[in-house]
Parts: structure tokens; C-alpha cells; sequence
């Protein structure tokens, strides 16, 4: 009976031995995520966050994406885990600016990116991510250039676009667009299509899209192209509230790959 109840306390230790090991393993795993792979030197540093505080910013490409890691800092140390916006980019064509629009001392994120691709495909995405509620949202998200060959017609989509009232909480964008179809590398005149749109900075829900002023929008405009573009806007899900690590599924998803694609092609 005592050699019975000897082995149920050696198994009971041995496995107890096992629990925390397998814990400490676990625990030194998590401690080498958390710990920085960058260094100070590799940081561009920007009032992201706070105006109050600089961020370090390490831009990094991996295979078909852009990384942003978002440190915070101490002194010259980078602090705990960083956050980590993930870009698309098929080419490694990716950039990042910073600016800060609103005139609050804080900087958003600009991103521009590859969107549809492929033979005779290029589409330039413009991506524009704003801190908010302890996480960074994406504020915007537009198509600023396209070019497409499909179905015996080449397509062409060029956005203009300007700040008004930059450094203000009034700041909206001015967009200026210009279509052109083409046959036999010649423009067709009478499909060239110019129209302009704005969109005005919401204070309060802090985005630059209003589904209202979309939908009225959209239902004013006969131009197949200028109905996608407002159509995408309104299919995609609040853009302020978008989890980022959901970003590259809801883009690839997204018919934003689709504005030049009318119900002929």
C-alpha cells in the first residue's frame, strides 16, 4: 500500500514537473514575441498617438506586405510590444507619409499601396490611418489611380486631390477625377469623364465618409464609374471602427478592385 501510494506521488510530482515546465516554455515564448526585434536606430519618429509623446515607426516589408511597427518609447528604449498595421503590397510598391491634417498635434498615417494587379492591371490605393480609442482606424480609403485592359478596351482612372482648411478641425478633401477609355491607344472623347467630389471630416465620429451624403450621392450620379466609387464607400463596413487585423481580408474582399468594371465587361 505505501509503494502504491509512493508511485502516485512520484507520477503526481513528475506531472506537476511537467505543468511547469511546459508554462515556463510557454512564458520564455511569449517574453521573445514582446521583445523587440528593432532597434532604436531603426526608428522614424512621429507624434502618432499623443502630441504630447513621439512614437517610433519601423517601416518594414515581408514577402507581399508592408509592416508598420508602432513602439512606444522611453528614453532611447523601445517599449513592450509593438502594434503592427500589415499593408498589401504585391510589388513592394508601398510608402508611408505623415501629416498632421487637423492641426492638433497629432499625425495620421498615409499609406498608398497596390490594389488590383496583374497583366496590364495597376491599381495606386491611398489608405489613411487615424489613432483613436487606444487603437489606429482607418479614416479613409480610396482609389487614386487605375489602369485596366479587359475585354477589348483599356480603362484609365486618375485622382487629383487637395486639403482645405488643413490644420483645422473644418479640413476636408477636394477630389478631382478624370476617366478615359481607350481604342488602339487613342483616347475616345466622348467617354472621357471629369467630375469632382469632396469629403468633409466628420469631428464627431471621426471619419471622412457619411453614408448619407454617399447615398445621395450615388443616386444623383449617372456615370457608371462614379457610382462604384460611391457604392464602394457605402458597401465597405464603418471604416472608423475596422479591426486591423481584419484589414487585408475586408481590402482583398473589397469591390474597391472593381470601380472600372462596368456591367459590359
Amino acid at each position: 500500500m505505501l509503494l502504491i501510494d509512493g508511485m502516485k506521488l512520484i507520477n503526481l510530482r513528475y506531472l506537476l514537473y511537467l505543468f511547469f515546465l511546459f508554462s515556463f516554455l510557454l512564458s520564455a515564448q511569449a517574453e521573445k514575441e514582446v521583445s523587440s526585434t528593432h532597434a532604436y536606430s531603426d526608428c522614424k519618429f512621429h507624434a502618432l498617438k499623443t502630441k504630447d509623446k513621439l512614437d517610433c515607426v519601423v517601416e518594414e516589408f515581408s514577402g507581399n506586405e508592408m509592416i508598420l511597427f508602432v513602439y512606444e518609447l522611453q528614453k532611447q528604449s523601445l517599449v513592450g510590444k509593438p502594434e503592427k498595421i500589415i499593408i498589401p503590397s504585391w510589388y513592394n510598391f508601398a510608402d508611408v507619409e505623415y501629416q498632421d491634417i487637423l492641426g492638433d498635434g497629432k499625425k495620421m498615417i498615409f499609406a498608398t499601396f497596390e490594389g488590383n494587379s496583374g497583366s496590364a492591371t495597376l491599381q495606386k490605393i491611398l489608405i489613411v490611418f487615424h489613432f483613436q480609442e487606444s487603437s489606429f482606424r482607418p479614416v479613409l480609403f480610396e482609389t487614386i489611380s487605375y489602369t485596366l485592359s479587359c475585354c477589348g478596351k483599356s480603362q484609365s482612372l486618375d485622382l487629383k486631390y487637395k486639403f482645405v482648411d488643413p490644420g483645422t478641425k473644418r479640413v476636408s478633401i477636394q477630389l478631382n477625377y478624370t476617366y478615359n477609355q481607350y481604342v488602339a491607344n487613342k483616347v475616345q472623347m466622348d467617354q472621357r469623364k471629369i467630375w469632382a467630389d469632396e469629403l468633409v471630416w466628420d469631428n464627431k465620429n471621426l471619419t471622412f465618409y457619411d453614408a448619407d451624403q454617399e447615398t445621395k450621392k450615388n443616386k444623383k450620379a449617372k456615370f457608371y464609374v462614379e457610382k462604384k466609387i460611391y457604392q464602394t464607400r457605402l458597401d465597405f463596413p464603418p471604416i472608423h471602427s475596422i479591426e486591423l487585423q481584419k484589414l487585408s481580408d475586408l481590402i482583398n474582399k473589397s469591390k474597391i478592385f472593381e470601380v472600372l468594371m462596368d456591367e459590359k465587361s
